[in-house]
């Protein structure tokens, strides 16, 4: 890994004036910038790069705020883009970004992002930048970016142009999780089970023809909006999404059109580690909520003083196992073993849990 100090002469990170203005510029003509009004601006700091967008009404959360949804694709503008003061002759996608907001803006707000590069490694071909959005001087956010080299061509211009579109034709009284394509999808089996689907709208793509990075961190900041808006009732403001990372280790690709140059084909192999990794922490993930539930319904149905001292006689059948021998059963069935010192009322519990899947 390289890391290039701050001083002034540092020729390895150009003062972003100096670079050519087509190099910055694209950021802002893939159909997610350019339709959701990103502008190149000049950065306040030496060695950055900045990009402002003037918060519309169409892009509004349900309760009128400007949020994360709101401004997720000029946050990956700018921190996607402050790789290129040091590689400026390749191309990034960002393939890692986490973010901290404090308040959220306002409808009309004109809202700047910078970004300034941390590192660069050039065997692994990835770089590290931080970015920071501001509204009336004041900070709002800020961001950690890891990117990503690609060697994939951008799409045809005559394309791009026709994925792009005008923000008059949104509906300003319909939310952005609308506008980014998001529905919630119902299964019947109970009001609190249900499903986001994403059907990733062609003005959310990007120059390569994919899911730009900020639409997807867009979308996932919506979707926690629904999923607090289930939880605590529509109409709550009790609540309020501060932080929050994504990984885009596959991007979201729209292959839907058969004439795209250059169709994406998913790399099996990796996908498979990544489905192992994902397994393993979801049976973990299972082997908590077992323990979480154990818990709960023991609090709710306390065992009476006078039964305790039979606690452990239950007839349950699995009076000839010990607590070690039930928490072997249960990381046999689910993958991850109990974790604290759960009562054996709670671990009888957990294993019949784990049994009935």
């Amino acid at each position: 890994m390289r890391n290039f100090p701050t001083s002034e002469g540092d020729t390895a990170r150009p003062d972003p004036r100096t670079l050519p203005g087509t190099l910055l510029a694209k950021f802002t003509t893939d159909p997610a910038a350019n339709t959701i009004g990103v502008r190149l601006t000049e950065a306040a700091e030496p060695g950055e790069v900045a990009f402002v967008q003037s918060v519309q009404g169409w892009q509004r959360d349900r309760r009128g705020r400007a949020g994360l949804a709101s401004l997720g694709i000029l946050l990956d503008v700018a921190a996607g883009s402050g790789i290129y003061l040091l590689r400026p002759e390749n191309e990034y996608v960002v393939s890692h970004i986490s973010v901290s907001m404090v308040p959220w803006a306002v409808i009309g707000d004109e809202v700047t992002a910078s970004s300034s590069p941390l590192a660069v490694d050039d065997h692994t071909g990835t770089g590290l930048a931080t970015a920071r959005m501001e509204s009336g001087g004041a900070l709002i956010a800020s961001a950690r970016c890891r990117s990503a080299q690609t060697v994939r061509p951008n799409l045809p211009e005559d394309m791009l142009t026709g994925f792009r579109t005008d923000p008059a034709a949104f509906d300003a009284g319909q939310p952005l999780t609308t506008h980014l394509g998001l529905a919630r999808v119902d299964d019947g089996s109970a009001p609190d089970r249900f499903r986001i689907r994403w059907q990733v709208p062609e003005w959310a793509l990007n120059s390569l023809g994919t899911a730009q990075g900020g639409s997807i961190l867009s979308a996932a900041a919506a979707v926690t909006d629904i999923i607090g808006d289930t939880l605590l009732g529509d109409g709550s403001d009790d609540y309020a999404l501060t932080d929050l990372g994504i990984e885009l280790g596959k991007l979201v690709y729209w292959n839907a059109d058969p004439s795209l140059p250059m169709p994406v084909r998913a790399d099996r192999d990796r996908l498979k580690v990544l489905g192992g990794l994902l397994a393993f922490a979801g049976a973990m993930a299972y082997a908590e909520l077992a323990a979480l539930r154990a818990e709960l319904e023991a609090l709710k149905n306390p065992i009476p003083v006078d039964a305790k001292a039979d606690a452990d006689v239950l007839p349950d059948g699995y009076e000839g196992m010990t607590d070690v021998e039930l928490k072997d059963a249960i990381e046999a069935k689910v993958g991850a073993r109990p974790r604290g010192n759960p009562n054996r009322g709670t671990l009888i519990t957990m294993l019949e849990e784990a049994n009935a899947q």
